[in-house]
């Protein structure tokens, strides 16, 4: 019986409260219709002939209802139907919470404030709104408002303390009636403020660049269609008139009005200039030794025509500024320079645009030029812009002789001349050996390399004489440079075995004290000096009885450090470095390569004297770090493209090396050969490696030669002969203790070796004083 009493207890609150909702929502409905279709012809207290049916919606109860309601409440009547169709809302999905006489009074207070706070706004009242609803002689907060408000607020409090009261008690029932906690709402309201300051920036900021990229891109377009540079639509060909196709060529070709063409002229047929006559009639040998003439070398292919070159720079500017502009990075393509193989755009960052940005979407460009690489440079040295070099579609290859008969080659006066190929403008790089002093060459196998050493040492040929430039040759692989035998130009044969280039090069170094010894007593500072001195007059020095000739330039040839590395590093390093650091006053230079560019190769002391490098395409960013201190190297295209670091300067110049055929160097090989002129190596040199090879001895043995007399004071001092006691003294390693012992028992200065027993001395304490 308890629980029967329970249940009835539940259902008012439950069943009966979604009843009374939707009797509240129908009703809210009813009294809207009513008001909403008001008017007072519909009613006889304001027509003698009223309509009949009435206009309103809801009939005659719904007219005279909005009658009573507009005429008591005023506009205020509106509150009815909203208030009644919240508090049914409410009811039918949750069961009422408190008794209904409590909502009906904050009903009522609601009603009665909302009138009043009309009535306050009768002079701003919207007299229009009143005529539509036929109320335009009644008052607008109703006849309740107007006595409540005039009558006792004002009167009391005024004008002023009525509004405080009013929108205090008409907040206060919205409250209560549709039971709205102001503390959640105040959360809520700084949840969404908070958020909408924090989050939404950010989607404007993206929404606002995604329209920006867009309109970007679209003026891009249209840009392109009326400025510089002509659109081109992939996969339909534009065929443009004869007028129109010149201009467009005079505006791809400079985007500003350039100093030098773009295009490179074509390789004239050989016909022997006048310049090209006289650089080699300068160098004639006395010995009659002829030069070789340039019409052995094969004449440069003739580039692609104009138009499949202009249509290259139309499509990839135009892919460019596309491709950056999808990014949000707007930029101008200030100029276009047409090399061999790549074509470098330069571009100028709008304001505000990092270079790094640019230079990050390296990937990106190359994806959308279908490019196998794209290398940048930011910025380019002595320039506001960033240079894209891009491959070009069609190549033009580089050739020797086009380089060798070059107005920039022939007008340069250079002691060693070297034409080392054409930069991205086309134009021919030409250097001289002498200031270098040192050049060294680093690549894969693949990218140049080998071609690049051979038509450096064929170029020397062509325009130096046996009497002018002397070749030291080491060939470790015994197939690059072994070619180049039985020239005058050799010192001696070609050095394959690396013990036998440690020693040549230990022959090179007493050859540089030598010409220092000369230099000094002649008074001189370098090569040149001498040289000339001894042209115009005759020198004879007190050691020599025959008067002194002109010192030769001797280039040094290594074709691969790396063998040379791993037998005798420890000796060739310390030969390259003295030589590398000493010999170009004596007109000594050194021309290193290596296919393997790591560091325990291309050591710090090899590096740092060698200001002049050239890399081609190497495998991996750190071998670009260790041939240039910079990457770029790793993103080369191979087949002769290479960056060259002239002496004294970081900046990175970016090249096509000559292309040279082995019918080609078999010719001039030949040609020279032919001439029958006898090569006067030097004797000290052959006697010094012979020694070394036969004595098994290796280069530190010429070092040696310097502390063999403070070991022999030693001895004579200490009247021991020992290994360790050389190894304290003279402070050095075993090995090399050991080998000044076994000199100083060749020399008959010690006894040999025996065992657990001393050495005997075989000098008195007199000898040596």
């Amino acid at each position: 019986m308890r629980k029967k009493n329970l249940r009835l207890k539940k259902t008012p609150s439950g069943r009966w409260g979604e009843v009374l909702g939707i009797l509240l929502m129908g009703m809210s409905a009813f009294v809207f219709l009513g008001l909403i279709s008001y008017t007072p012809l519909d009613i006889s207290f304001h027509t003698a002939h009223p309509h009949d049916p009435p206009y309103n919606y809801v009939g005659l109860m719904g007219a005279w209802f909005s009658f009573f309601a507009f005429f008591i409440l005023g506009l205020a009547a509106f509150l009815i139907p909203l208030l009644m169709g919240v508090m049914g809302f409410q009811g039918f999905w949750r069961p009422l919470a408190r008794k209904w006489w409590v909502s009906f009074s904050w009903m009522l207070i609601a009603l009665i404030s909302g009138s009043c706070l009309l009535e306050l706004q009768a002079q701003v009242y919207l007299y229009s709104s009143a005529r539509h609803f036929g109320l335009a002689q009644m008052s607008p907060g109703g006849i309740l408002g107007q006595w409540i408000l005039r009558r006792a607020l004002i009167k009391w409090i005024g004008k002023e303390g009525s509004y405080i009261l009013l929108y205090s008690l008409f907040l206060a029932a919205v409250v209560f009636l549709l039971e709205l906690k102001l503390s959640e709402i105040g959360r809520g309201v700084w949840t969404h403020v908070s958020n909408f300051f924090l989050k939404w920036p950010q989607k404007i900021l993206k929404f606002l660049a995604f329209l920006k990229n867009r309109a970007l891109a679209f003026r891009t377009s249209q840009n392109l269609k009326r400025n510089e540079i002509p659109v081109i639509r992939i996969g339909r060909r534009v065929i443009p008139s004869k007028k129109e196709t010149e201009e467009e060529n005079k505006t791809i070709l400079s985007l500003e009005r350039r100093k030098t063409p773009v295009e490179e002229k074509k390789v004239e047929k050989e016909k022997p200039k006048s310049g090209e006559e006289k650089i080699q009639l300068e160098l004639i040998s006395s010995c009659g030794y002829q030069l070789p003439p340039l019409k052995l070398l094969e004449d440069g292919v003739a580039p692609v025509s104009q138009e499949i070159g202009t249509e290259d720079l139309e499509r990839n500017a135009e892919i460019l500024k596309t491709t950056l502009a999808e990014f949000g990075v707007e930029v101008d393509v200030v100029d276009i320079t047409k090399g061999p193989v790549i074509t470098r755009y330069e571009l100028q960052p709008a304001p505000g645009v990092k270079v790094q940005k640019i230079t990050a979407l390296s990937n990106d460009i190359a994806l959308a030029m279908k490019a196998t690489s794209v290398r940048m440079v930011a910025p380019i040295p002595g320039k506001a812009a960033v240079g894209v070099e891009v491959p070009n579609s069609t190549s033009t290859m580089v050739t020797l002789k086009e380089l060798l008969t070059s107005e920039e080659f022939r007008s340069a006066r250079k002691k060693i001349p070297l034409a080392l190929g054409k930069d991205v403008s086309g134009l021919p790089i030409v250097a001289d050996l002498s200031e270098m002093p040192h050049l060294l060459i680093a690549g894969a196998t693949g990218s140049g390399k080998s071609i690049c050493l051979g038509s450096i040492i064929l170029n020397i040929l062509f325009y130096a004489t046996p009497d002018h430039v002397r070749f030291l040759m080491i060939d470790p692989k015994m197939i690059e440079l072994s070619v180049f035998n039985q020239i005058p130009h050799l010192v001696i044969p070609v050095i394959t075995e690396p013990r036998k280039a440690a020693a040549g090069l230990g022959w090179l170094v007493t050859e540089m004290e030598r010409r220092y010894k000369v230099f000094a007593e002649m008074g001189v500072r370098n090569i040149e000096g001498f040289n000339e001195r001894v042209r115009k007059e005759e020198v004879i020095l007190q050691a020599q009885d025959t008067p002194l000739q002109p010192f030769p330039y001797i280039v040094v040839v290594i074709d691969e450090l790396a063998d040379l590395m791993t037998v005798v590093s420890h000796e060739v390093e310390n030969s390259i470095a003295r030589l590398a650091q000493l010999s170009r006053a004596v007109g000594i230079h050194l021309i290193l390569a290596t296919q393997r560019p790591s560091v325990d190769v291309i050591t710090g002391v090899i590096k740092a004297n060698f200001p002049a490098r050239i890399s081609f395409q190497v495998s991996s960013r750190v071998d670009s770090r260790t041939v240039l201190d910079t990457i770029g190297a790793d993103k080369l295209l191979g087949k002769g493209d290479m960056l060259f670091m002239p002496p004294g300067s970081s900046k990175l110049i970016r090249a096509q090396g000559a292309y040279l055929r082995d019918a080609e160097i078999k010719r001039v090989l030949e040609f020279i050969k032919a001439q029958n002129v006898p090569s006067s190596p030097e004797p000290t040199a052959e006697e010094i490696i012979e020694k070394a090879q036969s004595s098994n001895m290796d280069l530190n043995l010429l070092d040696d030669e310097s502390l063999l007399e403070e070991a022999i004071q030693i001895i004579r001092l200490t009247q021991q002969a020992s290994v360790s006691i050389l190894q304290r003294k003279l402070r050095i390693g075993y090995s090399r203790a050991a080998r000044i012992m076994d000199l100083l028992e060749e020399r008959g200065i010690v006894g040999p070796y025996k065992g657990s027993k001393a050495r005997d001395i075989l000098i008195d304490a007199e000898v040596g004083e």
